[in-house]
C-alpha cells in the first residue's frame, strides 16, 4: 500500500479514516453497489487458463501467423496483450502470447464446447444455491479479442482494408484495432444466452463492449437479459473534441438499437490525476446522455478522489447520481452555492481551469492514466497558470472572510490547499523530468510535498494513497524512496 512507503498517509489508522469518509458520502449520493447482480460484469476468464487450457487450448485464442502475422506486423507493431508480433508471427498458437502471464489471453468465442462449458458451470453454481440470483457473466479478460481463427473471423462484420484503416481518424482506428469483433462478440453473447435461457428463461447474461468489440453489429438481435456494460477505452479522455463525443454516442445508440440493457462502465476518473484537470461539463452532458438513453446503472473504476483541484468534475458525477433531472448549469450553482458571497469567485476559477483543459486538447497526450499523465503534467499545467488560479482564489478568500459565516472561508481554504498540492505534485514532476536535477532537490520537493500532506491529510483534500500510488509508478525508477526518514514535522 502506498502509505507504507511514507509518501501518502502518517498511518493506516489516518487511511482508514479517508476512505470510511469517502464511503459515507459516496453513499449519501447514491453510489456503490446494490445486492442487484445485473448490472455488474467482471473479468470471467482470467484462471481459464489455468484450469483449461492443457486439456482444452482450442477454448482460448490463436495468435496470427503468415500473412496475416505480416499484416500485423505492418500496421500494428504491438498489440495490447501481445507485444512486438515476431516474423512470421505464431504458427498453431492457443494461449496466451510468450512472456505474457497466463491469466492474460482471450477467448475462441466461436467455439461451442466453450459455450456449453460456460453454461454448465453456471448451472452448478445454481444448482449449489438454488435460492441466489446468480447471474453468468461474460466479460473478457480485459485485454483484446485477439483470436484469429477462421471461425471467429467469419462471424466478424466487413473490416476495413488498410488503406481505409489509415484514413480513419485516431479515435475510431482504436476500435478497429487489430480488428473489430463487436459482432463475433454479440453472436457469443446471444449463443450463450439462449442456451442457458433453455434451463432457466430469467437468466442474467452480462459482458463488455470494451476495445475492439466496441463497435455494435447492425444484424445482431439480443435480448434485454443480456446487460451489456459499455466501457469506452484506449485513449477516451477527457477533454474531447466534438467528433468524437458524437461518435461515441453512435455507438451507444447502436448497441441499444440491439435489444440488449446497458449501463455505463467509464474508466474516465483514472485519468483526472492530482492537478485541476477540469472536464466537469463534458463528462456530465455524456452521463446525461447514456442516462437518457438508457443507461440502467453505472460503474465507474478508479475513483482518484481529487476532491479540491477537481471539485466541480466529481461533484457533478455524484450530484447526477442522486438528481439526474437536474441542468448541468443548475448543479454547477448549486455546488457555487455553497461559496456564499465568494460564489462568483469560485466559478470562475473553476471555469479557468477548464477553459485551460479544455483548450489544450490538442496537446499529444493530454490526459490519459495517472502514471502516464503525471510524467507530462507540468507541461499542461505551467506556472503561470497556477499563479493566473491562486490570484483568482485569493479574492475568493477574501470576499469569503468578509462573511460572519466562517463556512465560507473554510471551504475556499478547502480549494486552496489542494491547489497547492496540485502545484507541487507538478513541480515534483518539472524535477524528475529534468535529467540534471540533482537526488538532493528531488529529496527536498518530496518530503516538503510529504509534511503538507501531513498537515493536511485529515481535512480529505485528496485521496493522498492513489496520489503516492501513480506517483511511485512513474517516478519509482529515478528515486529511492524508502531511503527517506519521513518521521518529522514540519
Amino acid at each position: 500500500s502506498p502509505h507504507s512507503y511514507g509518501i501518502a498517509y502518517s498511518s493506516d489508522d489516518a487511511l482508514d479514516r479517508y476512505i470510511w469518509d469517502q464511503q459515507i458520502f459516496l453513499r449519501r449520493h447514491r453510489i456503490g453497489r446494490s445486492d442487484d447482480p445485473r448490472p455488474y460484469t467482471g473479468h470471467s476468464f482470467r484462471d481459464w487458463w489455468g484450469e483449461y487450457g492443457e486439456e482444452h487450448p482450442e477454448w482460448f485464442q490463436i495468435l496470427p501467423s503468415g500473412e496475416l502475422a505480416e499484416e500485423w506486423r505492418s500496421r500494428f507493431g504491438s498489440v495490447y496483450g501481445v507485444g512486438s508480433v515476431p516474423e512470421g508471427g505464431w504458427a498453431d498458437h492457443r494461449g496466451p502470447a510468450p512472456g505474457r502471464g497466463a491469466r492474460h489471453v482471450s477467448m475462441c468465442v466461436s467455439n461451442t464446447e466453450l459455450q456449453r462449458e460456460i453454461v454448465n458451470r453456471w448451472q452448478e453454481r445454481r444448482e449449489e444455491d438454488p435460492e441466489a440470483a446468480v447471474r453468468l457473466s461474460l466479460g473478457e479478460s480485459d485485454i483484446r479479442a485477439l483470436c484469429t481463427c477462421d471461425d471467429c473471423r467469419a462471424l466478424d462484420a466487413p473490416q476495413p482494408d488498410p488503406e481505409e484503416y489509415e484514413k480513419l481518424p485516431g479515435y475510431i482506428k482504436r476500435a478497429y484495432f487489430p480488428h473489430d469483433a463487436g459482432r463475433r462478440y454479440a453472436l457469443f453473447w446471444k449463443n450463450v444466452y439462449e442456451k442457458a435461457a433453455e434451463i432457466d428463461p430469467d437468466v442474467i447474461v452480462t459482458a463488455f463492449a470494451y476495445l475492439n468489440y466496441f463497435v455494435p453489429p447492425e444484424d445482431v438481435e439480443l435480448n434485454p437479459n443480456i446487460v451489456v456494460s459499455v466501457c469506452p477505452w484506449g485513449g477516451w479522455w477527457f477533454p474531447r473534441l466534438p467528433d468524437e463525443q458524437v461518435w461515441l454516442r453512435e455507438q451507444w445508440k447502436g448497441w441499444a438499437e440491439t435489444g440488449a440493457t446497458l449501463y455505463y462502465r467509464p474508466n474516465y476518473l483514472t485519468g483526472l490525476g492530482s492537478a485541476p484537470h477540469v472536464v466537469a461539463r463534458q463528462m456530465a452532458e455524456e452521463l446525461r446522455y447514456f442516462y437518457l438513453n438508457g443507461a440502467i446503472a453505472t460503474d465507474f473504476d478508479r475513483l482518484g478522489g481529487q476532491w479540491a483541484a477537481n471539485s466541480t468534475t466529481l461533484y457533478l458525477v455524484s450530484r447526477f447520481h442522486a438528481r439526474p433531472d437536474k441542468a448541468t448549469e443548475e448543479l454547477l450553482d448549486e455546488f457555487y452555492t455553497a461559496f456564499g458571497p465568494a460564489a462568483l469567485q469560485v466559478k470562475a476559477y473553476f471555469d479557468f481551469w477548464e477553459s485551460h483543459t479544455t483548450s489544450n486538447r490538442a496537446v499529444h497526450g493530454f490526459g490519459g492514466v495517472n502514471h502516464v499523465y503525471n510524467d507530462r503534467v507540468h507541461e499542461f499545467f505551467p506556472p503561470e497558470a497556477y499563479d493566473r488560479a491562486e490570484g483568482i482564489l485569493n479574492r475568493a478568500y477574501e470576499r469569503a472572510s468578509q462573511s460572519d459565516d466562517e463556512r465560507y472561508a473554510l471551504r475556499v481554504d478547502f480549494l486552496q490547499k489542494g491547489l497547492k498540492h496540485a502545484r507541487k505534485i507538478t513541480e515534483l514532476a518539472r524535477l524528475f523530468a529534468d535529467d540534471k536535477t540533482s537526488e538532493e532537490r528531488i529529496a527536498e520537493a518530496v518530503k516538503d510535498l510529504v509534511a503538507f500532506r501531513r498537515k493536511t491529510e485529515h481535512l480529505h483534500i485528496a485521496n493522498f494513497a492513489k496520489a503516492g500510488y501513480y506517483e511511485l509508478r512513474p517516478w519509482g525508477d529515478r528515486f529511492d524512496y524508502d531511503s527517506l526518514d519521513f518521521d518529522f514535522d514540519r
